[in-house]
């Protein structure tokens, strides 16, 4: 069985109106994952998509059109939220035995995986110039991330999951190059997954060192799924 990830959609219905070839995607970009998907993946691997999946909202409701497109690609998808994702609440009508949503914390009898949106890193050269309160949003993500491990170290769930793989899906990578500190408290997990960045020069920014960070932007990887892991 095999774990895939892949992120940052952004669809907007058959007809987008949003499209992303105002942004430089290919037109056909929804046809090309779709096909390395199909070949690649089988009805029991899991592909863990880290947000940014659609632009719904209740303005511009593509969310049955762009959950549908979803629905019919095999395997079990798991969805956790990115910071475009207004039409969330939406999306979830969606919800089945083989597509999941994790607001905080989903577990099944081979995964463990704690979700976050994450904050812009206030410290590197790709973040925009950041005020006192984003720095106070920034660390109050690292404090929840620390009470989030720490109840569940405290709880029996730890022990009962011991052997499964534990994964942190957090839309915004969560640890740059020299950030010691933090690249501790995520180094508790075995697989770090996100997405959000675009370009190919915030690759530099992105800590890389050892293979349990990746980051699955669909337009990075070429509109092909990344894979993570095998279980």
């Amino acid at each position: 069985m095999t774990i895939y990830g892949i992120s940052d959609f952004h669809l907007s219905g058959n007809n987008p109106f949003k499209p992303m070839t105002d942004f430089g995607w290919p037109k056909d970009y929804k046809e090309q994952i779709a096909k390395n998907w199909k070949l690649n993946v089988r009805v029991d691997d899991y592909v863990l998509i880290p947000g940014d999946i659609s632009w719904s909202s209740l303005d511009n409701d593509s969310t049955e059109e762009d959950m549908l497109w979803l629905t019919f690609l095999p395997g079990i998808k798991i969805l956790s939220k990115g910071n475009h994702e207004k039409g969330w609440g939406l999306m979830q009508r969606y919800k089945n035995e083989r597509i999941h949503f994790v607001n905080n914390f989903y577990e099944d009898d081979k995964l463990v995986i704690f979700a976050h949106v994450g904050e812009d890193i206030p410290y590197v050269k790709y973040s925009k110039p950041k005020s006192t309160k984003d720095f106070m949003k920034w660390h109050s993500f690292l404090t929840h991330t620390c009470s989030q491990i720490d109840a569940y170290n405290k709880s029996d769930k730890r022990e009962l999951n011991k052997d499964k793989l534990h994964i942190c899906m957090c839309h915004i990578p969560p640890v740059a190059h020299t950030f010691e500190y933090e690249r501790q408290i995520f180094d508790y997990f075995d697989l770090i997954v996100s997405g959000h960045l675009h370009t190919e020069e915030s690759r530099q920014y992105l800590y890389n060192k050892d293979s349990k960070y990746f980051n699955v932007t669909c337009d990075l990887n070429h509109f092909r799924l990344t894979k993570l892991s095998e279980i």
